[in-house]
């Protein structure tokens, strides 16, 4: 199931009223005024508008680089840290729709969403709250045949993942412009993300949002 817009509900009268941007144009447009200000905060980690777009830009790149296409989905299955809210920009950048899950959401629920949304790859830090993530995600990949990719929040990266902390301190832009993503970005009434629901009365249920600030809609 690739993420699809069935119909466009929203009145052209009121697209007028919307500014001419996306999330991650808002990234860029904060690195640029305000490079060493903190853009994101945790117990763990600071990162500044400018280190974020460097981040962004490398992971998006590094995407790209791996073959991953514009309308692919990767997933992320990470609690609400400075990576999480990177790499859905990262994704954005690079025109891959993220597929957000819950980190509340149980491995076998994982596993009958994951293949619905066609996921490619999927992100996860490997332990969080007395859970490994990582650890289920190794178990389910070969029952998941078209997920290609794990993608690991963190430098150590076992043997047949991916780390995204080594992927953004790669300087690729030196072989592939970042200005290359440009035609890659997701359009601002484009679905940039799919969720679910909460599915406390069954399977959880898929959402679509659109990658506007005042847009965003299920």
């Amino acid at each position: 199931m690739k993420p699809t817009r069935y119909a466009d509900t929203m009145p052209q009268r009121a697209r007028e009223y919307f500014d001419h941007i996306t999330w991650q144009e808002i990234w860029d447009l904060n690195a640029q005024k305000y490079p060493d200000e903190e853009a994101l905060v945790s117990t763990q980690s600071r990162v500044t508008w400018a280190e974020a777009k460097t981040w962004t830009d490398r992971v998006a790149l590094g995407l790209a680089d791996l073959g991953l296409n514009k309308g692919d989905v990767v997933g992320l299955q990470i609690p609400n840290i400075p990576e999480a809210l990177m790499l859905r920009t990262a994704l954005r950048k690079a025109g891959i729709v993220g597929f957000v899950a819950a980190p509340g959401l149980r491995e076998w629920e994982m596993e009958q969403i994951l293949p619905r949304v066609e996921a490619r790859a999927i992100a996860v830090l490997p332990e969080f709250g007395g859970r490994k993530y990582l650890q289920s995600m190794q178990e389910l990949r070969p029952r998941l045949p078209k997920l290609q990719y794990i993608f690991v929040v963190g430098e150590d990266a076992p043997e047949g993942t991916i780390s995204l902390k080594q992927m953004s301190q790669q300087p690729i832009e030196k072989r592939i412009p970042a200005s290359s993503l440009a035609k890659r970005w997701i359009g601002r009434f484009d679905v940039h993300e799919v969720w679910t629901t909460s599915g406390t009365t069954g399977m959880p249920k898929i959402l679509e949002s659109l990658n506007h600030p005042y847009a965003s809609g299920t």
